[in-house]
């Protein structure tokens, strides 16, 4: 039973017990109510000792010590009575006659019946003993009924209440269980609550979270594999060309300008890498925020592609640039992190364009935003990994020969997000890609 289904029934019970008792009370209570049991109205003193014995004998029998008591009382004189203490013909005195009454009340019980038409103003009997507990016990049943529906209610409402406890407690004691393994660093520990109540919705979201934690683990891992590669290598070919420098003292200058000609690359490639680094930790504190400006889109874009223009021309790609923004439109971002987001884009696609291709930046207004596309015709990504580019760490050819650590994409992403545009990337195997930033 999950928690809601067990408060549903604790709330049904509460309210149907009383309605189940009253139901299978009621009617045994008013039998001795209804018509059929009540004493009908008599024509004469006769009728009522005939119906007496009859009713007695076939509903209620009489044992030898029962007797029927009855009196009649017309215009305050006593009629029709077989108490000795009052005879017919006599008055009927309201003390002494009423004293009578509540001995007779407390020995036996006590009925007033309806009147016999037209002759007594008042008809009283005293029930026989069988007759009286019957009724007696008709009118305890009356008190009980509510101390029957409060126990029912109770014990019914303590099991549920103790199911429902008990429920609960089991699936703490899981979750409990569950976040020691997470604290302990075993990300591999499935929850499992069953049902559909907020105890199974909460273990649904805590293995989701349990589920990033291990792939942000294994990005991490990835990650440090990675720079420690990356990194590696150029200095490993710094240090290899500065010994040789060292060991040969006897080189020729254009021998030793080469040696240190490749040493200054690597070394830009070192610093170009820790740049990337520390772009994407400003990504993450959010320390770019800053240094928001209000900026002309078109001529930032006319900066840009004057830029990628000569980069094309160096590396035998064609590349055309079309800027339909309005020369007064102004949009409020760091310039700088836009060209770097750029700059990303624009590596990839001199990156996987082979000479020969051709790389196009279009830039538009649409609904009163600016919209930047780049398309190329280079060896476009897979469709299985368009979601996976955008994570950190991430390479699509998974090959060490690729320069990077997989952040470029990444850090557009967050550049994005952060100034609240939209990246959408649209690829085809062998066919090209295209990014399109919007909403700027």
């Amino acid at each position: 039973m999950n928690m809601r289904t067990g408060f549903i029934f604790l709330l049904l019970s509460i309210l149907i017990i009383p309605f189940l008792i009253i139901a299978v009370v009621m009617p045994i209570v008013f039998d001795y109510q209804r018509p059929g049991t009540q004493y009908p109205e008599f024509e004469s003193p006769e009728e009522l000792n005939f119906f007496l014995e009859e009713y007695s004998r076939t509903k209620y029998p009489l044992t030898h010590t029962d007797e029927a008591l009855f009196v009649v009382i017309n215009a305050g004189r006593i009629t029709a009575s077989n108490i000795i203490e009052f005879p017919e013909g006599s008055l009927a005195d309201q003390v002494d006659f009423m004293n009578f009454l509540q001995q007779v009340s407390a020995d036996g019980g006590l009925q007033i019946v309806r009147h016999i038409p037209g002759t007594a103003d008042l008809l009283i009997i005293s029930l026989p003993s069988s007759i009286s507990d019957l009724m007696t016990g008709g009118r305890t049943m009356m008190k009980i009924v509510p101390a029957v529906m409060l126990l029912a209610i109770i014990l019914v409402t303590t099991v549920i209440s103790l199911t429902i406890l008990q429920n609960m407690n089991r699936k703490f004691r899981k979750l409990e269980e569950a976040a020691a393994e997470i604290s302990d660093g075993n990300l591999d520990y499935d929850l499992q609550i069953s049902g559909s109540d907020y105890f199974s919705s909460f273990a649904q979201t805590f293995n989701n979270m349990r589920i990033a934690l291990k792939e942000d683990k294994e990005r991490e891992s990835r990650f440090i594999m990675g720079i420690s590669h990356d990194l590696k290598t150029p200095l490993t070919l710094i240090g290899g060309y500065a010994e040789a420098l060292a060991d040969d003292m006897n080189s020729s200058p254009e021998e030793k300008e080469n040696y240190l000609s490749i040493i200054r690359r690597k070394l830009n490639d070192l610093e170009q890498k820790i740049n990337t680094l520390i772009d994407y930790r400003s990504m993450q504190t959010g320390e770019w925020k800053t240094s928001l400006e209000e900026v002309a889109l078109k001529d930032c874009l006319k900066e840009t592609c004057s830029v990628l223009a000569e980069d094309s021309e160096f590396l035998k790609i064609n590349f055309h640039c079309e800027i339909n923004i309005p020369g007064d439109y102004v949009t409020r971002m760091d310039q700088g992190l836009f060209g770097r987001a750029i700059e990303n884009i624009t590596g990839n696609a001199f990156r996987y364009t082979p000479r020969g291709g051709s790389i196009n930046l279009n830039s538009y207004m649409r609904n009163d935003m600016a919209v930047i596309e780049l398309t190329d015709t280079g060896c476009g990504i897979d469709s299985s990994d368009i979601d996976k580019v955008l994570e950190p760490f991430y390479r699509a050819t998974k090959s060490r020969r690729e320069p990077g650590f997989g952040l470029g994409l990444s850090i557009v992403r967050s550049i994005a997000d952060v100034h609240g545009w939209n990246l959408k990337i649209e690829s085809e195997k062998n066919l090209g890609t295209k990014i399109i930033i919007s909403g700027l």
